[in-house]
């Protein structure tokens, strides 16, 4: 990868993409708020096209799930304990800005605020601290790690509809064959890569096209047909970038992290 051209090498910065988050289709930035935290990503590509990737998934669940020490969860930080946290650390945050006369002294905002129908108002929320409605089926947020998974199908697509969701929001009787709680299939850490964008480097690499249907794959320089597990350190900084996915490259992912944490 040289300068200008799409790719994440190790080493490099993550570059940023918008993707449609699956819990609630609302576009978000794919990097998370800077926190301490290493992230995992899984880049799964195309799972209409390539079902297959879809099992790889569920074999990197399976695999962490049966993992005698729970994979790096067990191994390395802690469970983060919502319940021990201040009571406003764990409600969504208010994303419009008070404009009552009582908390506002800007003559400006008060005169040029907009109004919002009842109902209508918008928060912002820490999926990590916000209960879900799958919280049986969810292990908890872990101190060090997150896992964000990703596809480059839209959400309406049949393999979303009738095979990723049907794992993401279980039955009842399918969560309680699973007595261990997943770590990899969180709902609200699982993305849909569909919103284009006009290429970045359009100017410096014209032949990776003018328009990327799949910015996040395509600026990170993944083959939606085989995928990819990228591991962004707590500076954003690329880790590791493993070829496809599944458990062989989830082992690569607990060699890297055997090799600098303790």
């Amino acid at each position: 990868m040289t300068i200008g051209q799409p790719g994440v090498a190790v080493g490099s910065r993550t570059r940023p993409a918008v993707v449609t988050r699956l819990s609630d289709s609302v576009p978000v930035s794919i990097l998370p708020q800077f926190d301490g935290r290493f992230t995992v990503y899984i880049l799964l590509g195309d799972v209409e096209t390539v079902p297959e990737q879809v099992e790889q998934l569920k074999s990197i669940d399976e695999y962490v799930r049966s993992s005698s020490v729970g994979s790096i969860f067990g191994k390395y930080g802690k469970d983060i304990i919502v319940e021990d946290k201040p009571k406003a650390r764990r409600m969504p945050a208010l994303r419009i800005p008070d404009t009552s006369a009582a908390f506002c002294h800007n003559k400006d905002i008060l005169d040029n605020s907009p109004t919002f129908p009842e109902g209508r108002v918008l928060y912002s929320y820490d999926y990590d601290d916000i209960p879900q409605i799958t919280g049986a089926h969810l292990a908890p947020a872990h101190s060090l790690f997150r896992v964000s998974v990703a596809v480059t199908n839209p959400i309406s697509s049949s393999t979303i509809q009738d095979t990723l969701l049907p794992l993401l929001y279980p039955s009842a009787s399918a969560a309680a064959a699973a007595p261990v709680k997943t770590r990899i299939l969180q709902p609200a850490h699982v993305f849909c890569d569909d919103i284009p964008v006009i290429s970045p480097y359009r100017h410096t690499a014209p032949e990776a096209g003018l328009v990327f249907e799949h910015p996040l794959h395509q600026k990170w320089g993944v083959d939606i047909k085989v995928g990819a597990i990228i591991i962004a350190r707590p500076d954003g900084h690329v880790g590791l970038k493993t070829k496809g996915v599944g458990v062989d490259a989830w082992k690569e992912v607990e060699l890297y992290f055997d090799g600098i944490l303790v």
